[in-house]
């Protein structure tokens, strides 16, 4: 029923509105800076890649994995409180979440049994 009085009084169903709404968030932060602050997880993720493997074999795969899910964790959880405090104090949190990140460990846990 709602429908047939849309169409009977030849209202437009969509309203798009020609200029653009600029929103205004609770961080004044620069487009550069927020780039910065979104690819530190990347930077942290990277190097894990390179790493992971040998921490695995030096302290075993167990310990490894476990500190980085606390590391992840713990960064994680005081990610929103560092991002009111400092744009660069999140960049460092978001670094060290990417390094919490250990994803050769999953081979090397996978393998464990087969060896």
């Amino acid at each position: 029923m709602l429908w047939k009085s849309r169409v009977q009084e030849k209202k437009p169903l969509l309203c798009f509105n020609p200029k653009p709404v600029l929103q205004t968030g609770e961080f004044d932060w620069s487009d550069n800076l927020q780039g910065v602050v979104l690819s530190a997880f990347s930077y942290g993720y990277i190097s894990t890649q390179l790493i992971g493997g040998v921490l695995a074999g030096r302290f075993g795969a167990k310990k490894t994995m476990f500190v980085g899910i606390a590391l992840s964790t713990v960064t994680t959880l005081l990610g929103p409180l560092a991002a009111i405090v400092s744009p660069y104090l999140l960049i460092g949190l978001q670094i060290l979440n990417g390094l919490g990140q250990v994803r050769p460990l999953e081979h090397v846990t996978i393998a464990i049994p087969f060896q």
